[in-house]
């Protein structure tokens, strides 16, 4: 798909956007780093600084996830919160739009009088291929369900998506190869872990009654589920974390007609939060394929972190 896509757009700001937002559908811990050699070899097209790529390849690629309806993060806080994944993706589409332009406008936008790629022939490509055409049918699987998830319930979506993927796989990889791959399992366990340990907090009074004594003290909710959405988020680096803990604790108290802002809040708020922690992998490990250090990366992210967490509070604002 990527060798298709290099050949259609030969703007290497386009790819820049375009490669890191497509493997953003590759959602297993630390796959941020199968986008990163191409993010390196463009970038030094481009003559960006390895701080830029990381932040590049990073924050493009995790904007996307406030929306992307096969994220494991979004169906968790989908199934737990009882609210249509549609629905979440309707509430929290502005934060990802924003943190995209962003994106463009920081990153990719200086990049715009860079020299474009050369085309070059591929090697066995027969005269009626069109390059065009074939990146287009290799990402239709994931167009496919974005699409779907407005109008039909998520594992409809998931499946149609499936089922396309597999018709258009590579013929040496067979049902139960896929179906059985191990690198499938441990999101899988992490899920139904969440699930239960949902079900665990559900049956903990004493913690209900806290939160109920903090909001004696006259503390607006709002403010309580910011701090302890980033603390929870920033020591964890798990977004499932805490939307196994915060959605059980904090929903059964707001009113019904509040109940997607404040699921919306937390899990935007939470996920910006997981982003920048140190430990999570995905920026670990690209911040070890490109050899720079948290501080670095911090400083490419000075504007972009920022507009996320205003982003996330805005919306949370125009939508209660």
């Amino acid at each position: 798909m990527v060798e298709y896509l290099e050949k259609t757009f030969k703007s290497i700001g386009a790819l820049l956007f375009i490669i890191p937002s497509l493997l953003s559908t590759f959602t297993a811990s630390g796959a941020a780093i199968i986008a990163a050699p191409i993010i390196d070899s463009l970038g030094d097209k481009a003559g960006i600084g390895s701080a830029k790529k990381a932040a590049i390849n990073l924050y493009i690629r995790h904007a996307w996830y406030f929306v992307l309806p096969v994220s494991v993060s979004l169906i968790n806080a989908s199934l737990i919160s009882n609210i249509p994944i549609n629905q979440f993706v309707a509430a929290q589409a502005p934060v990802s739009i924003i943190c995209l332009a962003t994106a463009y406008f920081v990153y990719l936008h200086p990049l715009k009088n860079i020299t474009k790629l050369k085309s070059g022939k591929m090697e066995n490509e027969k005269p009626e291929e069109k390059a065009a055409f074939k990146a287009f049918l290799y990402s239709s699987p994931i167009l496919l369900c974005v699409l779907l998830v407005f109008w039909l319930p998520s594992y409809i979506a998931l499946f149609v998506g499936c089922i396309l993927a597999y018709f258009i796989r590579a013929k040496e990889s067979t049902f139960i190869n896929i179906v059985f791959n191990k690198r499938g399992w441990p999101l899988i366990l992490a899920a139904v872990g969440v699930m239960i340990f949902k079900n665990f907090i559900e049956n903990i009074p004493q913690l209900k009654l806290l939160l109920e004594q903090i909001l004696n003290l006259g503390i607006p909710l709002e403010v309580i589920i910011i701090l302890m959405t980033i603390i929870t988020s920033y020591v964890a680096a798990n977004l499932m974390v805490v939307i196994g803990l915060m959605y059980p604790l904090i929903l059964p108290i707001v009113p019904q007609e509040q109940l997607v802002p404040t699921a919306t809040l937390i899990y935007t708020i939470g996920y910006s939060t997981y982003f920048i922690s140190p430990i999570h992998l995905c920026q670990a490990l690209t911040n070890e394929y490109f050899g720079v250090v948290m501080r670095d990366l911090y400083r490419e992210y000075k504007i972009t972190v920022p507009v996320m967490y205003v982003a996330s509070l805005i919306t949370y604002l125009l939508i209660r």
